[in-house]
This record gives C-alpha cells, sequence and structure tokens, in this order.
C-alpha cells in the first residue's frame, strides 16, 4: 500500500480522461484468475482430492502440510499480483520495471514466508485448523505454481487491454465517420446554391406577397453568406495549420534550414482563433 507514491510508472504522452470502466474491468479479470488459481491449487494440493505431490517425486503431504502450503501461495498471489496491476504492459518489461520501494515487500514478503512455511512447528493458526511446515520440496512447488498462475494473469491482463483498447478506437472511428459526413451535408448545401434552391422551393409554397417571408428570406440568406466566410476563414486558417505542420516535419527531417523554418513561424496566421 505505502510504495506506489515513490514508483516508476511512465508518464502518458497524452492526457489521460479517466475511465472507470477500464480498470474494473481488469481488476476483475486478474481477481478471477488470481482466486481460480488459488481454488484449483487447493482442490490439487489437498490429500481427499488431487494429491498431486507424487507426480513430482515428493512425498504426499498432510492435511496439516497442505494447509501451510495453501497458505503460501495465497501470500504469494497477494503479494506478486501487484507486479502486474502496475502499468497496461508487459510487468517484466526493463522499461517499466518496479521501484526498489515496491519491488522489495512485493518479492522480500512471499520469499520470507517460504521460511516459515517451510521450518514451521506444529501449531494453530488462529482459530483455523492445525498447520506444520510443508518442506522445500512443495514449497518449490508452490511457488512454480504461483509463477505459473501470475503469468496467466498477466496474459490476461494484456488481452483485456487490447480488447478495450479495440472497441474504444473503433468507437471513435465511428464518431469521426459520424462527424466527416455532417461536414459532407453542409458543404453539400453551401456547393452549387444547393441551401437557395431549397429557400426558393419553400418560397414557391408560400403567399408571394407575404412581406414577414420576405424579410425572414432576406435574413436567412445573410446567415448563408455569414456562414460561407465562416467555412472559407477556416479552410485558410487549416490551411496554415496544415503548412506549419509540415515545416516543422521537414525541419526536424534537415529538410528545412532554420532561417527558413523561422520565417514560417513568425508569419501571422489568416486569422486568430482557429489558427492559435
Amino acid at each position: 500500500i505505502l510504495p506506489p507514491p515513490k514508483e516508476k510508472v511512465p508518464v502518458e504522452k497524452k492526457p489521460q480522461a479517466w475511465n472507470m470502466f477500464r480498470p474494473t474491468v481488469v481488476a476483475l479479470v486478474i481477481a478471477f484468475i488470481s482466486v481460480l488459481g488459488s481454488v484449483l491449487y487447493a482442490y490439487a494440493a489437498l490429500p481427499q482430492y488431487g494429491n498431486w505431490w507424487s507426480a513430482f517425486g515428493i512425498t504426499p503431504l498432510t492435511q496439516q502440510q497442505v494447509v501451510m502450503a495453501l497458505f503460501l501461495q495465497l501470500v504469494q498471489s497477494y503479494c506478486l499480483t501487484v507486479l502486474i496491476t502496475r502499468t497496461k504492459g508487459f510487468f517484466l518489461s526493463l522499461k517499466r520495471r518496479p521501484s526498489l520501494y515496491l519491488a522489495a515487500p512485493a518479492v522480500g514478503m512471499p520469499l520470507a514466508f517460504t521460511f516459515f512455511a517451510v521450518y514451521l512447528p506444529t501449531t494453530t493458526l488462529g482459530s483455523g485448523p492445525p498447520a506444520v511446515g510443508c518442506g522445500w520440496g512443495a514449497a518449490g512447488v508452490t511457488w512454480a505454481y504461483s509463477i505459473l498462475v501470475l503469468l496467466v494473469a498477466e496474459s490476461a491482463k494484456l488481452a483485456s487491454y487490447y480488447v478495450l483498447e479495440f472497441e474504444s478506437n473503433l468507437r471513435a472511428k465511428r464518431e469521426m465517420q459520424r462527424r466527416q459526413m455532417q461536414k459532407e451535408i453542409a458543404a453539400e448545401m453551401l456547393r452549387d446554391e444547393g441551401l437557395k434552391n431549397i429557400i426558393d422551393l419553400h418560397k414557391n409554397s408560400e403567399n408571394p406577397g407575404d412581406s414577414s417571408w420576405e424579410s425572414e428570406r432576406s435574413e436567412l440568406q445573410g446567415q448563408v453568406e455569414e456562414l460561407k466566410g465562416q467555412v472559407l476563414r477556416m479552410e485558410a486558417e487549416m490551411s496554415a495549420v496544415e503548412s506549419l505542420r509540415s515545416g516543422m516535419l521537414q525541419y526536424i527531417r534537415g529538410q528545412l534550414s532554420a532561417d527558413d523554418f523561422a520565417c514560417l513561424l513568425t508569419a501571422p496566421p489568416p486569422a486568430k482563433s482557429h489558427a492559435d
């Protein structure tokens, strides 16, 4: 709980909008796999069920030894899972390696508890069942199993983020297509006097001598002319922005001199609102 303020987490290059749906889905996926892994471990380890120890060349454990082995597996799952919840990428990536403040307790705690689980004399864990040390063989198998479950949970986490990103990009693409369609409809209305034809059609259906209609028509035509001017200004502004972007790319690639790039930066934009 305490180390995250001193953690090494990569900073995103663009602002991140808080989306509670994503971390909830990923947390549920990781938690489900961790709990399922512990349940399967208990089933495989208990003598009255799986009793898989002979498959590893280990003398079958008693009920008390299995209790301690299961406790060790829970501690490992609890401590190691924090390593895969830090970032969206692979948790073993050197670029996203955890800080010592986090790695020390996350790995040191289950390592220290391993000695406790191996050498514990017969005792009762609180009000729970009696337990006794499980031995190094069972501890090694438990470590291997916990790491395997951790890798499965990590794979599920990466797959969850991939599906969520794909769904988000698909939704954004549909929104862009909808806006593009709206722009095309607006441009079609302004092209070839399309809006004027609609006005004329409406005019013919009204009383030609109606003065209120004439005033409304004049007002609407004025709004259309103003809209045309705004469209032209926006096109000029977007052209200036595109020219600036192209110049920056050329300067970065060494295709544009510093003087030419300075002239491009100091050139006044055609308008202030959108270009700024």
